[in-house]
């Protein structure tokens, strides 16, 4: 009874060590407390010095004072007579806040209040969004902060600059309707291809994520026409001289010392050429044009080296023979396809010769009586420092059953050549003595042979299923078979060339060899046949230095790996 009637008595305010009571008359405060007092044995004298205001009007002030003039005051938790209130501050309602009104817990939300009555707990602690992800107030859409609760207010920590959009595929800015690179300075801006010229005929664009120049034009020629074709800033210099508006024939303007010789839609279709001095012979405007037959010949040797080349042009025959060991002889972007002739549709004898970036599609060799040293696409006849590069052989054949080939045909010692990175796809010869895509006849020899990062893919032979790719007459002692890919095809790839090693390949049906492999190539689709990201080819290679790729990782098997690559 007495701790209620204490809990009953409000202190409201303490002044100077006096405790000031409201709503209670001081003689019923005072007697209440001395019979608490009395009931519980307590003595009184000496308590307290108590005053009381604002009872009722009129109402006066006293003082009791004990025999020591003693003063008790109420501290935090307790009234006046010392009893605790178990609350912490002294108004005995438990919510510790001493405003004398109860407390009643709620979720703690985010605005600076202590609404579930616990100090201790953080404010917010119950915002369902706290911690959440969010993006700040920049431009992009990334969420790279999180809801926080600071002085009363939710809000997003992320303070990051704009993430903008580059050119990496890559959705850097969160927004995938931002097309990749939008930021990039570069984009939009004209600029000039990998052509020869200098023309601006292009922007920059996105594309895979990769800036590319969008200048895919061919090379526009300088003309002997007192024009600045090429935008180099100088007018016919270096120019072309056109067969036939500036000459009738190819032979008369090499004669009359033009460097360039530009063949226009009206040009004769068939030409012999003795070159005399350097020359590029090449269709003018540069969609191309069809010739029949083409020979090109370097005789004797000069004292200064020249280089002649062929470009661009779509043909049925090709003979290229060069007798000077210093000079040498190109044949680059040519196609020749469905052509039906007797031995090959070209024909490559001497010295330094390289054919190139080519195509040679669906061509048939094709004799009375069976072809004899004949291929589907090329003889190649002792042939010294010979190049075969980046060229496509598909679908090509030869009939007869000696010494043939479905697309290469290789004969006559000396000779040194090279295959790197061509595809031989869909090539067949039928006979005993032949190759599916290659025939390295007996007189070869111990000549160099090099067959590196080339892919072979459904080649065939029909009635000598141990040469569907390859067929050799000996053992090709100067040999070597590194980084290909062959595969598609039944039966065995190679036959004869016992003495070539063959290295770092994937074989269908096994190799004997250091790094050959059987698993599937895995390529992505059988027109490119480039490989596909898991492809057990990529990274493959033979590991040496001077075999890396383009991107200086470790050379990927076939056709499209190693530093010759496209």
């Amino acid at each position: 009874m007495c701790s209620r009637v204490a809990t009953g008595l409000r202190m409201v305010k303490r002044e100077g060590g006096r405790a000031t009571l409201r709503g209670v008359a001081l003689a019923a405060a005072v007697a209440l407390i001395s019979a608490c007092a009395g009931d519980s044995g307590e003595s009184t004298t000496g308590a307290t010095e108590t005053e009381t205001e604002g009872a009722s009007e009129g109402s006066s002030s006293t003082e009791t004072t004990g025999a020591d003039s003693t003063e008790t005051t109420a501290g935090p938790g307790t009234v006046s007579d010392g009893s605790s209130t178990g609350d912490g501050d002294g108004d005995g309602d438990g919510d510790g806040d001493g405003d004398g009104e109860d407390c009643v817990p709620a979720p703690e939300l985010c605005d600076g209040v202590d609404n579930d009555c616990d100090p201790d707990t953080p404010d917010g602690a119950d915002e369902q969004e706290l911690g959440a992800s969010c993006d700040g107030g920049d431009q992009d859409l990334c969420p790279e902060g999180v809801i926080a609760c600071a002085g009363g207010t939710l809000s997003c920590s992320d303070l990051t600059d704009d993430s903008i959009e580059l050119c990496d595929g890559v959705d850097n800015d969160c927004d995938p309707g931002t097309p990749d690179g939008a930021a990039e300075p570069e984009l939009g801006v004209e600029c000039d291809g990998e052509d020869s010229d200098v023309c601006v005929e292009g922007v920059w664009g996105c594309e895979e994520g990769t800036l590319r120049c969008g200048d895919q034009s061919d090379d526009t020629l300088e003309v002997c026409n007192e024009l600045d074709d090429d935008c180099d800033g100088e007018p016919d210099n270096d120019c072309g001289c056109l067969v036939p508006s500036h000459y009738m024939t190819v032979q008369e303007a090499a004669d009359a010392g033009c460097v360039m010789v530009l063949l226009e839609p009206n040009a004769p279709t068939s030409f012999n050429l003795a070159a005399p001095g350097s020359h590029r012979v090449l269709p003018y405007p540069a969609d191309g044009i069809e010739l029949e037959t083409v020979n090109l010949t370097f005789q004797g040797q000069e004292n200064e080296p020249r280089a002649l080349s062929l470009e661009r042009v779509r043909l049925a025959q090709l003979g290229i023979n060069n007798f000077d060991p210093s000079a040498s002889v190109i044949g680059d972007r040519l196609r020749i396809e469905g052509v039906v002739s007797e031995m090959g549709a070209v024909s490559l004898l001497g010295h330094n010769i390289t054919i190139s970036d080519s195509r040679f599609i669906d061509n048939v060799a094709t004799k009375p009586g069976g072809p004899v040293n004949g291929a589907g696409v090329m003889r190649v006849q002792q042939a010294v420092n010979a190049t075969i590069a980046r060229c496509e052989f598909r679908g090509n054949s030869a009939a007869g059953d000696f010494d043939v080939a479905g697309a290469l045909y290789l004969e006559a010692a000396p000779s040194s050549v090279r295959l790197i990175n061509n595809l031989f796809e869909g090539n067949s010869a039928n006979g005993a003595n032949a190759g599916g895509a290659i025939f390295v006849d007996q007189g070869f020899g111990a000549s160099d042979l090099i067959i590196e990062n080339n892919t072979f893919v459904g080649n065939s032979n029909e009635f000598n299923g141990d040469a569907s790719s390859i067929r050799c007459q000996h053992e090709l002692s100067g040999g070597e078979l590194r980084n290909n890919i062959m595969w598609m095809s039944e039966g065995k790839h190679i036959s004869g060339c016992s003495e070539a090693p063959i290295s770092y390949s994937a074989h269908q049906g096994g190799a004997v060899g250091v790094g050959n492999i059987l698993d599937d190539p895995q390529f992505l689709e059988q027109e490119s046949y480039t490989l596909g990201p898991q492809s057990p080819c990529v990274d493959a290679g033979d590991p040496g230095p001077e075999f890396l790729d383009g991107d200086n990782t470790v050379n990927d098997m076939g056709w499209t790996g190693g530093p010759g690559a496209k």
